[in-house]
């Protein structure tokens, strides 16, 4: 691999992991919901004006319903839960947990018989 492969690869690991390293600290301070309910106020925060800005938040905000289930569905039970593993674990291994998902949920295909190619 080139320097600046490897660059970007050390530099990716950085960003993926670094999270995992905060949420830790985080906990040891604060229960898990009050870290995802200010991740996700600080998301809310960066987020929702530029939204608004694009004009892209009324279009939104007409499927609430579907957007509440999703949201916790895929974003505030998932992080509550990381929230709490990372209690007991480590950030490492809380990382690469997470960064296991994808492989999973591949193998999960080819088990159940999907036509999806690895």
């Amino acid at each position: 691999m080139s320097r600046r492969g490897w660059l970007l690869f050390l530099t990716v690991g950085l960003v993926w992991g670094f999270p995992y390293l905060l949420i830790k600290e985080a906990v040891a301070g604060f229960s898990p919901l009050t870290v995802v309910f200010i991740r996700t106020a600080i998301g809310a925060l960066l987020l929702v004006p530029l939204t608004a800005w694009r004009g892209e938040l009324l279009p939104v905000l007409r499927r609430w319903p579907t957007l509440l289930v999703f949201t916790a569905v895929e974003i505030a039970v998932p992080w509550v839960l990381l929230s709490d593993a990372e209690t007991h674990l480590s950030s490492s291994l809380s990382g690469l947990l997470v960064a296991a998902v994808p492989l999973v949920g591949a193998l999960l295909v080819v088990v159940a018989g999907g036509d999806e190619r690895l």
